[in-house]
């Protein structure tokens, strides 16, 4: 029998947890379903998102950046068309902060009448959604009926003792847990999301190389836009346990964006992540002897037999930018340890393809082959460049991956 994956409910209700359980046995899926008092989170989520989905993935994202494990989470509530779909998102604070099932049921009834409708088509709406190191699954399950001012049955919670769903005679509050669970809007998310999960097969709680390199990248691309949500959703799939890595890729930002730029980075780091990882180089004493030393030996690795010509002519354009060059880009930031030169390179071929720095650009496809890149890395950094900035940036560097893939088959011919 397979191991089981660790898979966290973020709820500390037992009976969801078992509920849960018994649907991905059923399906036969090796999860092991966790509740927030077994990991131990007992933090309070704020729900601020607008739509059911923000919600979700608030919940989701904040237990998983706690424990690092894959967690379910899911927000749900009631639309009703008379009142515009409230109350919606705020179905369970509808009468207020300190709001009872009671409460709610009394506030919608007084919204109906003051509407003078004693009823109104309405639905139960529920979306899910399941974060991991790698991915974000969202589903959602709707149950469509009409709410009625009159209420009716004692099962349930909620609104359910007012909801009459589509092709049926009794309220959800009339009926059984298994009545209830053949048309409920939660057990439509929750089977889609088992879908999902069978295709997807296992979550994973750790990840590759090849992994955590993909991640580091889109931050790379992200931290190169003005786009904050989208450099913070980079941030967030990249996992606490490789914070060094990605503190690492925001800092040498700075060297092709600007300060501005990495410091933009490694703050919205610092809200996502907390506090930087213990790094060495900070507290030592400014060797500009070692840093020259590392940084000529680094950048003799990445431009190889050009080494000497490219710093002698940039030499001629100015002695003191060269030494910077070496000491301060290759010395003291490139070649700190944390993470390896083959996905710093990597990460500096999106910058510089992004940027349009043509020159450098060549340089360093080059310079990541010779460290141990391969076409279909620089492949993968086209496709993240393509999917965030289009077909027309992510050019740039599909011309010089076609010409170096022919330059190599011509050596070989």
């Amino acid at each position: 029998m397979p191991e089981k994956t660790p898979l966290v409910l973020a709820t500390s209700n037992a009976h969801k947890a078992t509920e849960l359980q018994h649907m991905l046995d059923i399906a036969g899926l090796p999860f092991d379903v966790l509740t927030l008092t077994d990991v131990g989170f007992h933090g309070t989520i704020e729900e601020t998102g607008v739509t059911f989905e923000e919600n979700a993935l608030i919940k989701a994202v904040e237990v998983h950046r706690a424990t690092g494990l894959p967690v379910l989470a899911d927000d749900s509530g009631l639309e009703v068309d008379i009142l515009n779909g409230a109350p919606g998102v705020r179905s369970a604070r509808y009468a207020g902060a300190d709001a009872t099932d009671s409460t709610n049921r009394t506030k919608l009834r007084s919204d109906l009448i003051a509407r003078d409708a004693t009823s109104s088509p309405a639905r139960f709406r529920c979306v899910i959604c399941v974060v991991d190191s790698m991915r974000i699954h969202l589903t959602e399950g709707v149950s469509h009926g009409h709410v009625h001012i009159d209420e009716r049955g004692e099962h349930g919670f909620g609104y359910d003792a007012m909801f009459i769903p589509l092709g049926a005679d009794k309220t959800y509050g009339e009926m059984t847990p298994s009545e209830k669970h053949q048309t409920s809007h939660r057990s439509k998310a929750m089977s889609a999301m088992v879908d999902v999960l069978s295709a997807v097969a296992v979550l994973p709680t750790s990840l590759t190389l090849l992994e955590v390199r993909h991640l580091l990248i889109d931050v790379a691309l992200c931290a190169m836009t003005t786009e904050v949500d989208q450099l913070e959703q980079a941030i967030r799939r990249v996992p606490t346990s490789h914070h060094r890595e990605l503190y690492e890729v925001l800092l040498q930002s700075y060297l092709f964006g600007g300060f501005p730029t990495a410091l933009d980075g490694l703050s919205a780091a610092y809200r996502i992540h907390g506090i930087p990882p213990s790094v060495g180089d900070v507290d030592r004493m400014y060797d500009v002897a070692q840093y020259c030393k590392r940084g000529e030996a680094l950048c003799r690795e990445i431009y190889g037999s050009v080494y000497d010509k490219m710093t002698s002519t940039l030499s001629d354009v100015s002695p003191d930018l060269a030494t910077w060059m070496i000491v301060e880009g290759y010395g003291k930031t490139l070649s700190r340890e944390g993470v390896d030169t083959c996905t710093r390179e990597l990460c500096i071929v999106a910058m510089l393809t992004v940027l349009g720095r043509q020159q450098q650009l060549v340089s360093h496809v080059r310079g990541a082959l010779r460290v141990g890149a391969t076409f279909d890395d620089l492949r993968a950094v086209e496709h993240a460049v393509t999917e965030l900035y289009g077909v027309g940036t992510s050019k740039r560097l599909l011309d010089l991956i076609h010409l170096q893939e022919r330059r190599l088959a011509d050596q070989g011919g």
